[in-house]
């Protein structure tokens, strides 16, 4: 891409198998480009991704990633709230 251009960019989110649901940790993040001239994905970079963050694991919205944006009380608020999603008995399909 040249200087001061602007691109048109689909992102897409993938988890490994469907229905999943992560675990209130750190996770691996990667990610994949494809450039122009190639077929195949490449990976462009891995990150942490601090999944002990997401407070409201039923909606997707942003969260920070820094591994202490959260306090305790809204840790355990969202531990309870991942262990009611992974009980419910038909839990809701991964949209990806």
């Amino acid at each position: 891409m040249t200087g001061r251009s602007a691109v048109q960019v689909f992102v897409e989110f993938s988890t490994p198998f469907p229905n999943f649901i992560p675990e209130h940790r750190e996770h691996q993040a990667m990610v994949e480009c494809k450039l122009g001239h190639k077929k195949q994905w490449a990976e462009l970079l891995k990150f942490p991704l601090q999944l002990g963050n997401i407070t409201s694991p039923a909606t997707y919205i942003a969260y920070s990633n820094e591994p202490d944006a959260v306090t305790a009380k809204g840790r355990a608020a969202a531990s309870a709230a991942l262990y009611s999603l992974r009980s419910e008995p038909n839990p809701k399909p991964n949209p990806n």
